[in-house]
């Protein structure tokens, strides 16, 4: 290698490590009941095919506004006006704003291949180009019958008419606005807003965690990692009242609570992006991509009436829509009412005198279609005689004959997880699912769409299960006083409070901040992992306002109760092993 190339590599690795460096700076203040914080962040990302060739695929700026107003305390409105029946109630708000501004720099990289590699016929017999090679060396169909070749441009987000590019780099959201109403004569929290509800272990498999479906246009799954990011940040908040009633002790199961919600018609299916954006799904949008999209294919060809009037298929007959007004991925064959989209969801929660934690859950709502499933979005009319008919009806007013679906799901699902302080000092955790109704392409049914073909659609069901374990382990060749730990890191909900009042569950007060994720960390010897603490005596009732939004807090450990520690014996080495670890009273 030359000692130019070495030198251009050498810089492409520095700016790919500079400018992949999540950036960002915070403040808040506080006056009295009331703190208002914000912060902003940076995000630039790099993609490079070779050593000698980069292009920044995302210059994300990110604002945040948070604002916490305790403004009913002790059953006093601004400490003044009392109100019956309430004991306090807490506001919360936050704003997020994005610019991306690679929607104004249009960087002309495109990915080499699309999802579906080389499966494009070429210009010889028996040779096959990925969808870039078959735009831009044979080319897309045209109204004189011949082929217009594309350009690279027209590939890549250039492409894009500039009301496209100004609609994908900015995102304007309210992401949380809820007010937390907490009586005094009965255990009852009532939370009401626009929120988001974590169920579950919410690990990556977010079995559980479907109350909110997910935008995946920002990085797709990659915007998973915290602190920076997380599940919280993509998550479509939606407007929800969720209520959580303690029940105390409920024969030998201690903490139990019922916690439910009711979504009164405010739900989205899971939110996707096509190419050319950089992220978000591989491939160009099936329906109107002019490659191969299937409202440029077929019966929509050689019946519609509808003529395409720009672009390089211009005057070519074409298809505009689904069938029913629905729109793929976006909107299903229902209004956004109660009576036609709500979803419900409730769970139970206890804990055993053994010291296993679990909840039993029940959720019945529509398929949103973010959990890695390979179903169904759209649906066919069935072949036979009358739909044939209706088909050809309905492609001459351009309407591709099928429509997007998100039918109602039933799902009964289980959670639990035990710390085994005694043998193995790990924490176990379970999550498992069973759908009922799920949609899935039956290729033994036939529908009215032959070109591009789509096979018909069945309701299955489908279970889906999880097993985990975190421990901390020592590991002296790569650090002698520290142990490595996997864990999750799981913030408390509430604050910390000067006065004695108890408070509301909240959501993370930090912006930002990294909930429900795995990660590597390096704890003290002497510091006790955050899952390895006892757990409340199972005769302790449940504190009020001591409940998480997936689980409850842990007490402060009682006298008396053992501890796992580590034991150092004068006579041996002071780097303890596995077996000095033991149970110790104090």
């Amino acid at each position: 290698m030359s000692h130019h190339r070495l030198r251009l590599l050498c810089s492409a690795a520095l700016v790919i490590a500079v400018a992949t460096v999540p950036r960002h700076a915070a403040a808040t203040q506080k006056w009295g009941p009331i703190q208002l914080s914000g912060n902003l962040q940076t995000q630039n990302l790099v993609r490079h095919p070779d050593y000698a060739h980069y292009e920044f695929i995302q210059n994300r700026n990110t604002a945040r506004i948070q604002l916490d107003y305790d403004w009913l305390q002790g059953g006093l409105f601004y400490n003044k006006y009392n109100i019956p029946f309430i004991e306090s109630s807490h506001l919360f708000l936050v704003y997020r704003g994005v610019y991306d501004s690679i929607y104004d720099t249009t960087p002309g990289f495109i990915e080499k291949e699309d999802i579906h590699g080389r499966a494009y016929p070429g210009l010889k017999t028996g040779q096959f180009l990925d969808v870039f090679d078959r735009a831009t060396k044979v080319g897309v169909p045209n109204a004189t019958g011949g082929f217009t070749k594309l350009t690279h441009d027209q590939m890549s987000i250039s492409g894009l008419t500039h009301g496209e590019r100004d609609a994908l780099k900015f995102d304007n959201q309210l992401r949380e606005a809820y007010a937390d109403v907490k009586f005094r004569t009965i255990p009852l929290t009532i939370r009401a807003g626009r929120q988001q509800i974590v169920w579950g272990e919410a690990d990556n498999f977010r079995m559980l965690d479907r109350a909110n479906t997910l935008d995946l246009t920002w990085h797709f799954v990659q915007e998973i990692p915290a602190p920076p990011f997380g599940w919280d940040q993509i998550r479509r908040p939606m407007w929800m009242f969720k209520f959580l009633y303690d029940l105390g002790d409920v024969w030998k199961l201690s903490q139990s609570f019922l916690e439910w919600y009711w979504n009164p018609g405010d739900w989205f299916p899971a939110k996707q992006a096509f190419l050319p954006r950089p992220w978000g799904l591989r491939f160009y949008d099936p329906l109107t991509n002019v490659v191969d999209g299937a409202f440029f294919d077929g019966s929509c060809v050689a019946l519609s009436r509808v003529k395409q009037t720009s672009g390089p298929r211009k005057g070519e007959a074409r298809c505009v829509a689904l069938m029913n007004g629905t729109k793929l991925f976006e909107k299903g064959h229902y209004a956004r009412n109660p009576m036609e989209n709500s979803q419900v969801g409730i769970r139970y929660h206890a804990m055993s005198p053994f010291g296993l934690e679990f909840t039993l859950n029940y959720f019945y709502q529509r398929w949103g279609g973010d959990d890695g499933t390979n179903y169904a979005p759209i649906q066919g009319l069935p072949k036979n005689d009358v739909n044939n008919g209706r088909a050809v009806k309905l492609y001459t007013q351009g309407i591709f004959p099928a429509e997007f679906i998100a039918p109602y799901v039933h799902t009964l699902g289980l959670s639990a997880n035990y710390s085994d302080e005694a043998y193995t000092q790990t924490v176990f955790r379970a999550e498992t699912v069973y759908d009922v109704g799920i949609p899935f392409f039956d290729l033994g049914k036939i529908t009215v769409i032959d070109v591009p073909a789509v096979p018909g659609v069945t309701k299955k069901n489908m279970w889906k299960g999880m097993i985990g374990f975190d421990r901390p382990t020592w590991i002296k060749t790569v650090n002698k006083t520290r142990v490595v730990s996997r864990r999750r890191a799981r913030p408390s909900l509430e604050r910390s409070h000067s006065d004695q009042h108890a408070r509301l569950p909240r959501q993370d007060p930090g912006l930002g901040s990294p909930r429900h994720l795995r990660r590597d960390q390096l704890l003290p010897r002497r510091q006790h992992h955050p899952h390895l603490r006892l757990r409340r005596r199972p005769h302790q009732p449940v504190q009020h306002g001591a409940v998480l939004d997936d689980r409850l807090r842990r007490p402060r450990r009682l006298r008396g109760e053992r501890r796992t520690t580590v034991l150092r014996r004068a006579a041996r080495s002071s780097h303890a092993d596995l077996r000095d670890v033991g149970p110790r009273w104090s």
